[in-house]
């Protein structure tokens, strides 16, 4: 793969004066975006001294890293740096310039594989049986995501586009809330429920097949492409990622299930980091691929300790059939890295009506944690057409909210306690991986394509003696 002359970083500033005075301008948008992209400069001269005349800012992107009042808060910056300054500025900055990669959600190979119909993906994944499974007494309901909130962190979803194709007696009314929804610029090109119809709208349709009552929420990533000064654009990078895991945590740590109107969080992330050329090189800790300590990946630990379930696909770098932008050949890189990796995340790969990996579904090891994929999924079925009419809805993308949906699901029934272990997020992903079903009767244990099986929703019955009595 091609070297990149620069590279997007990520600086991390603790609270001063200063530092919270350009926050807070540039959260309230007080300030011209003229005048806060010197400041922001500014604070990049502050922490690493002069910089080279390449260096370019995006004010917006400025925003506290974890909560607390301002003197404990950790701020993050973004900007551009010549790769060639990259050591000079990682000494100076003692460990605090962060690598900024780019995300992919590319699809690959739509052709060449048997394509399930709605039905037959509804039948493989047992929906009859998740959404009628007998309640251990009369008064709960079926798990049907009442009561779960899946947020969708993607390119944005078309919430008019799920009311017409989702399968629950046309016109179904799609559970959104826009309050809690988010994009990281106001001057987004599309409101919030309301992007083009596109890869987000098709992971929210996966998630709502299993989990048909729970309320999405729209977590619109990807930004206005504006052009920010010399004919470049701005990129979708962890930058907006990193945000919008702080507005989650704050959504869970700070407001209460009354007054949200959900007591459980699903988080769906159908994408990955599959150009090392992004990142920063091996040698420096402030990279992602691998690296526990980077603001995103840090960012996925304090969301889980908050509560809410995080499902990230394994990705589309499977050696049969990877999309164009994988590093295969890349030493020192691994496909399932980052957070996609994490320990405290579901990492889902993909599998055809037939029960084989499909070809574009990445293999592990991973990471953060060598076990990963941690299981696999059903994908590649004709559902909600986001990309046209009769395209299928394909990748690990879609396995991704496959599986997000059956978490909400489960999580309808068996919510998120604070201070119960029985319904950590840890507990939710032990339990999944008990129920997947491996492919094959000699199967045992992880594997690197299958992960430790497929999941389904017929194997709910018995939760309550692992997770708790339900109610």
């Amino acid at each position: 793969m091609p070297v990149e002359r620069s590279l997007e970083v990520l600086l991390e500033l603790p609270a001063s004066p200063k530092v919270v005075a350009v926050a807070r301008a540039i959260g309230s948008r007080t300030r011209g975006k003229s005048d806060n992209a010197k400041s922001v400069l500014s604070l990049f001269r502050d922490r690493l001294g002069t910089l080279p005349t390449t260096f370019e800012v995006i004010p917006s992107l400025i925003a506290p890293s974890r909560g607390g009042e301002d003197a404990d808060k950790v701020f993050l910056a973004r900007g551009r740096i010549d790769l060639s300054d990259l050591d000079r500025l990682v000494k100076r900055a003692a460990g605090k310039v962060f690598s900024n990669p780019r995300v992919s959600w590319a699809q690959s190979c739509p052709a060449g594989h048997p394509v399930a119909s709605l039905e037959e993906v509804s039948a493989l994944l047992k929906l009859d049986q998740l959404h009628g499974a007998p309640a251990p007494s009369s008064h709960l309901e079926p798990m049907v995501g009442d009561g779960v909130a899946i947020a969708i962190v993607d390119k944005g979803i078309n919430v008019e586009h799920l009311g017409t194709q989702l399968p629950h007696h046309p016109p179904h009314q799609v559970r959104f809330k826009s309050k809690y929804s988010w994009t990281p610029d106001p001057c987004h090109d599309f409101p919030v429920g309301k992007a083009p119809v596109g890869h987000g709208t098709q992971c929210a349709f996966a998630a709502l097949l299993s989990a048909p009552k729970a309320t999405l929420l729209d977590h619109a990533m990807r930004r206005k492409r504006e052009d920010i000064g010399d004919g470049s654009h701005i990129d979708d990078t962890l930058a907006a990622a990193t945000q919008s895991y702080k507005h989650l945590t704050t959504l869970l740590t700070e407001i209460s299930p009354e007054v949200r109107g959900f007591r459980s969080l699903v988080v769906n992330n159908s994408w990955a980091v599959t150009d090392p050329a992004t990142d920063f090189p091996a040698t420096h800790e402030g990279r992602y691929h691998d690296n526990p300590n980077h603001p995103f990946n840090k960012s996925v630990t304090a969301l889980a300790a908050a509560g809410a379930d995080i499902v990230f696909a394994a990705g589309n770098c499977g050696a049969e059939c990877p999309h164009d932008g994988c590093a295969l050949d890349v030493e020192g890189f691994d496909v399932i890295n980052g957070a996609n990796s994490h320990p405290q995340a579901l990492c889902v790969g993909g599998v055809r009506k037939d029960d084989a990996v499909i070809g574009y579904s990445s293999r592990g090891p991973g990471t953060l944690t060598r076990e990963k994929p941690d299981l696999v999924t059903y994908t590649h079925f004709l559902g909600s057409e986001a990309e046209g009419s009769g395209f299928v809805d394909t990748g690990t993308s879609t396995a991704c909210a496959v599986a997000a949906g059956i978490v909400a699901a489960l999580r309808s029934r068996y919510p998120y306690e604070p201070g119960n272990p029985k319904r950590s997020p840890q507990a939710i992903r032990d339990f999944l991986l008990q129920c997947a079903r491996p492919p094959n009767a000699q199967a045992n244990g992880w594997a690197e394509d299958y992960g430790f099986g497929i999941l389904r929703g017929d194997c709910f019955a018995h939760a309550d003696d692992v997770l708790g009595p339900a109610g």
